[in-house]
C-alpha cells in the first residue's frame, strides 16, 4: 500500500513538472508583435474577444496587405457598419461594403476554426494573416490548422500588455493559465489527429 502510494506521490509531482516545465516554454515561446506590417496575405482573418484585434485587422485591410477580411465569432445582431465603428473605423470606407465577412456561428476557438475553414475553403483562399491577442495565438493558429491544415498561416498578434506581466493581478493570471490549459488541450486533439 505504501509503495502504491509512493509511486502516486512521484507522478504527481512528474506531472506537475511537466505541466509547469510546459508552462514557462508557453510563455516563452507566445508571439511577439510584429514590428513591421509588411505582410499579405489572400485574406485576413480576425478571431473576436480581445482588446485590439478587430481594430488591427481593419488597419490590416486599410493598408492593402489582403484583400478581404473575415471576422469570426460576432454577435448575432452585429452589422459590418457597428463592428468598424467599434473597431475605430476605416480610412477607405469602400473596403466596408466590399470587401468585410461576418462570421456569426463561432461561439469559441474550437469553433473559430471551423467557421474560419469553411469561409476560406468557400472562397478558395490559400493563405491568410491571422490576427488574435499573443496569448490566444498558439491556440487559435492549432484550431485553424485542424480545421483547415491545406492553408498557410501568417500570424499577427496583438494586446502584448496583458502578458507583460501577467503574474502581478489575478485575473491576467487566470486568463494566462487558463489559456495554456485551454492549448495543451488542443496541442493534445492536434497530436491525436495528426499521428
Amino acid at each position: 500500500m505504501i509503495s502504491l502510494l509512493l509511486f502516486i506521490i512521484r507522478l504527481a509531482i512528474l506531472f506537475t513538472a511537466v505541466v509547469g516545465f510546459g508552462f514557462i516554454i508557453f510563455m516563452g515561446l507566445m508571439p511577439r508583435p510584429v514590428i513591421s506590417a509588411d505582410v499579405s496575405a489572400d485574406a485576413i482573418v480576425v478571431v473576436t474577444g480581445g482588446s485590439g484585434r478587430v481594430a488591427t485587422a481593419l488597419a490590416l485591410l486599410d493598408a492593402g496587405r489582403a484583400p478581404q477580411l473575415f471576422i469570426s465569432g460576432v454577435g448575432k445582431d452585429a452589422k459590418i457598419a457597428d463592428v468598424v465603428r467599434e473597431g475605430g473605423g476605416l480610412e477607405r470606407k469602400e473596403l466596408a461594403e466590399c470587401c468585410i465577412t461576418l462570421g456569426y456561428e463561432a461561439t469559441n476557438t474550437y469553433e473559430n476554426g471551423v467557421e474560419t475553414a469553411g469561409w476560406l475553403q468557400e472562397n478558395k483562399i490559400e493563405n491568410v494573416i491571422l490576427v488574435t491577442s499573443n496569448y490566444h495565438m498558439p491556440r487559435a493558429r492549432l484550431e485553424l490548422m485542424m480545421a483547415a491544415p491545406e492553408i498557410k498561416i501568417t500570424p499577427f498578434v496583438t494586446d502584448t500588455a496583458t502578458t507583460r506581466h501577467w503574474w502581478e493581478k489575478r485575473w491576467t493570471t487566470e486568463l494566462v493559465v487558463g489559456e495554456y490549459l485551454k492549448t495543451l488541450w488542443a496541442l493534445g486533439r492536434y497530436i491525436s489527429k495528426t499521428y
